[in-house]
């Protein structure tokens, strides 16, 4: 999904849904008191701002780390 130039709730709208699951994470206090203030200023869920920064990362990462992994068996 190409966020450039989306909004915030715009990109949470546009991000694929399925099933929830619960996960517990440790966090640095200020990325959560962070997180926490836009959650508050937006009025969004935290879990929702939580997922868009996951989806996003991964988006950015996976292929990243797949060219790394076919690199590297590349090379044995």
């Amino acid at each position: 999904m190409n966020k450039q130039g989306v909004d915030l709730f715009t990109a949470i709208m546009q991000m694929p849904k399925s099933e929830s699951v619960t996960r517990a994470y440790k966090t640095d206090k200020k990325i959560d008191a962070n997180f926490k203030q836009i959650a508050s200023e937006t009025k969004l869920p935290i879990h929702l701002l939580h997922s868009l920064a996951l989806l996003e990362f991964v988006e950015k990462y996976e292929p990243i780390i797949e060219k790394v992994k076919l690199s590297s068996t590349a090379n044995e």
